[in-house]
């Protein structure tokens, strides 16, 4: 046996599951360091006829990184980060392995990019998710309502393909044809979730760093006050060039309790104060800009705003310079560390249940009607749940809460239930955080047998032996041999 490749015992138990609280099994597991590794593991576990699953950080929550028997092949070791930005045709350009952090790729770029500050805009909240998961997963994040999607931040990508040969695709090099319209290769590969091919580098895209940088947290004691003034804030759009609100966050009661139960463990946000009782909801905004004149007058414009619907300046915490915003920013990430801290211990005591939480961009629906819609749907299946999410893009998660595996079950109907009808009235069903093997049944009630279809033709053209993270977004074990 390659001396890469260890037995999956006691030891590795914890690479079985990830965030979604789902787990599987496996017979071995790997660390690769190198490109050379992958193509020896690889070719090792062909020639078994084995079975490979991806991971990184393991930060997901519908169980990609999850085995479903097979090799495990653990990428956090692939972490350097090339030690210089090339400049090519006015892009700045950083080469780096799949398994670095978003926080180390955060500190790497502060240490390279000189005195012209640059950044890497996807953010999607958990610092400790790795490139190649972001990647693979397409996620978004707290920024993307002004930075736009992962994808337009990723010019290359290098992987290994099913003939055991490392390619590498630039953007706009190839288009193919896939469900129906052409894309650009590269974007076969961003939210693919590993089922074409094992990422070993990615070139991203970096851009100049905001110099000015607030954070506001608005707290309404009235959920209606505050979700109108998160509304109002997206029909008035980010701003302009100078000054613009970048994230613009929703997080109800429930959330901010869950978070705060959870505050003692957590050293990163242990001494801001605790968020007043009759607090109902918050507003989470970051105002990035070139000018500190022009934030000021942009944070100045949404207290006044705020204050129409009733939020003291009294009821504001207001940070500026990147160490606040990052506190605030922790904040945030609490909340949703929190729910998946909460969703284990239940799952310890009640084996079976996992996250249940939407992924949806609903169409036609204001802020406040979708938090009424999922409060109502709550309510009528006697669940308990909590809310938050980006407000900015309109995509507000229901994290749904069971206290038994009863209530998980009656959970799953309801989680089905929503997302069937956001995708009857035209939205988003599937947008940030993939499909994986939590959601792939929902996943293929929705899509059609032809959307389908379409995935297995290109996962039998790019991945004949059905090697790669199987179980992903389709159960590809049902196939039928060619």
């Amino acid at each position: 046996m390659n001396m890469k490749i260890f037995p999956m015992d006691e030891k590795y138990q914890d690479y079985l599951t990830d965030e979604s609280c789902c787990s599987g099994s496996a017979e071995s597991i790997s660390f690769p360091e190198s490109e050379e590794q992958i193509r020896e593991i690889c070719q090792s576990m062909r020639h078994q006829g084995t079975s490979v699953t991806l991971q990184g950080g393991r930060t997901g929550i519908v169980g990609g990184a999850v085995p479903e028997g097979g090799h495990v092949m653990n990428l956090s070791k692939m972490n350097s980060v090339a030690d210089c930005v090339q400049v090519q045709g006015g892009r700045n350009l950083l080469k780096v392995e799949p398994g670095v952090t978003l926080l180390d790729l955060q500190k790497q770029i502060r240490k390279i990019s000189g005195p012209g500050k640059l950044c890497w805009p996807p953010d999607p909240t958990e610092p400790t998710a790795s490139i190649g998961g972001i990647i693979s997963s397409g996620a978004k994040g707290c920024s993307s309502w002004y930075y736009g999607e992962t994808a337009s931040y990723v010019e290359a990508l290098r992987y290994l393909d099913s003939n055991g040969e490392f390619r590498e695709i630039t953007r706009g090099e190839k288009s193919l044809l896939f469900h129906g319209t052409y894309i650009d290769e590269i974007d076969l590969l961003i939210g693919g979730e590993g089922i074409y091919g094992v990422i070993t580098e990615a070139t991203l895209k970096l851009v100049p760093a905001p110099s000015v940088l607030w954070g506001i947290c608005f707290f309404f004691r009235d959920r209606n006050d505050c979700l109108a003034f998160g509304e109002q804030m997206r029909v008035r759009g980010t701003g302009d060039d100078v000054s613009a609100v970048t994230v613009l966050e929703y997080i109800d009661r429930k959330s901010i309790d869950i978070a705060e139960k959870q505050k003692p463990h957590m050293t990163n946000i242990r001494d801001l104060p605790d968020v007043p009782s009759e607090m109902q909801a918050m507003v989470f905004c970051e105002i990035h800009g070139s000018s500190e004149q022009a934030v000021e007058e942009r944070a100045g414009m949404l207290l006044e705003l705020s204050e129409n619907h009733r939020c003291s300046p009294e009821d504001t915490w207001a940070m500026t310079g990147e160490y606040g915003v990052e506190k605030l920013r922790a904040f945030r990430h609490a909340v949703p560390e929190s729910v998946n801290m909460h969703i284990r211990s239940l799952s310890a005591e009640h084996p079976g249940i996992m996250k249940l939480g939407t992924d949806m961009m609903m169409k036609g629906y204001t802020s406040i009607d979708a938090v009424d819609m999922y409060e109502n749907q709550l309510r009528q299946a006697g669940l308990e749940g909590c809310i938050f999410g980006h407000m900015g893009s309109g995509h507000l998660h229901m994290n749904i809460l069971p206290k038994d595996i009863d209530e998980y079950h009656r959970g799953r109907e309801l989680l089905a239930h929503v997302t069937l009808g956001c995708s009857q009235r035209g939205g988003r069903a599937f947008t940030e955080h993939g499909i994986g093997k939590v959601k792939r049944e929902m996943y293929a009630a929705l899509s059609g047998k032809q959307n389908i279809d379409e995935i297995c033709r290109k996962k039998r053209e790019l991945d004949p032996e059905l090697m790669w993270n199987p179980g992903n977004v389709v159960d590809f074990s049902l196939l039928e041999d060619p």
